[in-house]
Formats: C-alpha cells, sequence, structure tokens
C-alpha cells in the first residue's frame, strides 16, 4: 500500500508540473501511450488486474544449466587410432572415412595458418576443483560434476618469434568419450585457456594451453579423443 502511494504521488508531480519539466509537447498519439503506461503502472498493483506492466517481483532469473551438446559429427576411435601419432599424442593428417565417420583430415599448424606452431597433446587431469593463482579457483557448475582439464603444449619450431590468436581461428571443440557421449569445454579464467590463446612464442619455445570440461563425478571412460573442427577441415588428438 505504501508502494502504491508512492506512485500516485510521483505521478500526480509529473503530471502537475509537467510544464515547468520539459518544453516538448506530447502529440495526442504519445499523450495516450502515456495514459496507458500510467495506469498499467497503477493497476499492477491491483491483485485483480492481471494485464499490463509485469511486477519486478514476479521476474524469475533462469540459471543456464550445461548440458552436453549432440555431436554434429560421428567421430570413432578407430578413426583417430589411425590418424594420430599415439607416441606423441600430436596432430597429423588423415583420410576421409567413406563409412561416413569423421576422420582427421588436416593438422591444427593447417587450422591456424602457422606451419612453425606444432600442437602435442600432453594428458588431462581430474579435479574437484582447480586453482588459478593464490586466490581463485575455477569449480564445476553443477556439485555432481568435476573438472577434466586437458594439457595441450603449442611449440614454436622456429628460429623466429611466432604470434598465435586462438580465437581468432574460430575452433569447435568436440570431446568424443567411449564413441558417444559428446562434451564441449568450459569457459574459464585461466590465462592460458586454449580457446581464447593469444601469445607470442619465443624462438624454439612452447606454450602450454589447458581446455577445461565439466564431466560427471562417475566419469570413467574407455576412449577418449579430443576433436578441433573448422568447416569441413577436422583434427583429432587421441588421449585414452
Amino acid at each position: 500500500m505504501k508502494k502504491f502511494a508512492i506512485i500516485i504521488v510521483l505521478l500526480s508531480t509529473l503530471f502537475l508540473t509537467g510544464c515547468s519539466m520539459w518544453n516538448y509537447s506530447l502529440s495526442e498519439d504519445e499523450e495516450d501511450v502515456l495514459a496507458e503506461y500510467s495506469a498499467d503502472l497503477l493497476l499492477q498493483y491491483d491483485g485483480d488486474y492481471t494485464e499490463g506492466l509485469i511486477d519486478r517481483d514476479d521476474l524469475i532469473t533462469l540459471t543456464p544449466v550445461p548440458t552436453d551438446v549432440p555431436a554434429t559429427v560421428t567421430p570413432t576411435a578407430a578413426a583417430a587410432e589411425s590418424t594420430q601419432d599415439t607416441a606423441s599424442g600430436s596432430d597429423t593428417a588423415g583420410t576421409n572415412d567413406t563409412n561416413g565417420n569423421t576422420t582427421a583430415n588436416t593438422e591444427l599448424s593447417v587450422l591456424l595458418g602457422n606451419d612453425a606452431i606444432k600442437t602435442t597433446y600432453q594428458g588431462f587431469e581430474l579435479y574437484d576443483s582447480y586453482s588459478v593463482g593464490e586466490s581463485s579457483r575455477i569449480e564445476p557448475f553443477n556439485s555432481a560434476s568435476q573438472l577434466l582439464i586437458v594439457t595441450l603444449m603449442l611449440q614454436n619450431n622456429s628460429d623466429q618469434q611466432q604470434s598465435v590468436s586462438i580465437s581468432q581461428v574460430g575452433l569447435t571443440y568436440l570431446l568424443d568419450v567411449d564413441n558417444g557421449s559428446y562434451y564441449t569445454p568450459s569457459p574459464s579464467i585461466l590465462l592460458n585457456d586454449f580457446q581464447y590463446l593469444n601469445v607470442v612464442i619465443d624462438p624454439s619455445s612452447s606454450q602450454e594451453a589447458l581446455l577445461v570440461f565439466e564431466v560427471p563425478k562417475s566419469f570413467s571412460p574407455t576412449t577418449m579423443n579430443l576433436f578441433m573442427m573448422k568447416d569441413s577441415q577436422t583434427v583429432i588428438f587421441k588421449m585414452k
């Protein structure tokens, strides 16, 4: 009731002092709109009035819930086996599968547009949370989940500095677990998050980069393959 009275006072002040507040003359249509808005503003506090403005208290803020994104491809472990250097985990070019399965058909250096940069898969670890510096931590969005963090290494094989800007490439990432469960990487505050990596690598030096995924706590995969795709080009890192 107090809120209702305040609105009446404010509207009355607005209409009674309008001439001194602005020099703009309202058209007939604008006056109708203003009158309708004012009426709705007053009537929204009437419990029997269901039209017009929505009370701020009735608004619900939706919290996004991460879900597995269905794959637009059908990757197979066999395809990854035939197109990866399993000793080093580096990306290698492969051939197209005549059965319609997605296979590696390029190298990441081609997608990056820089032959001097060689990217290798180093491994993955599972975490309940991950420390970033001394005061920040990455936590799973879902309490029933844990973090899977993939480590990649970018090596500059040239005798000159090389600039790498992954976000400019427009890659799509997909983690294929047991040939059918798919996960996409989560955004993170990591400075070396591979998705947003923007660095200059010195000659004959390397840069570590991470990809963060959120997986169930019951996670126990038999096979895992990391896909990086752009248009019709695909790179596969065999992880397990």
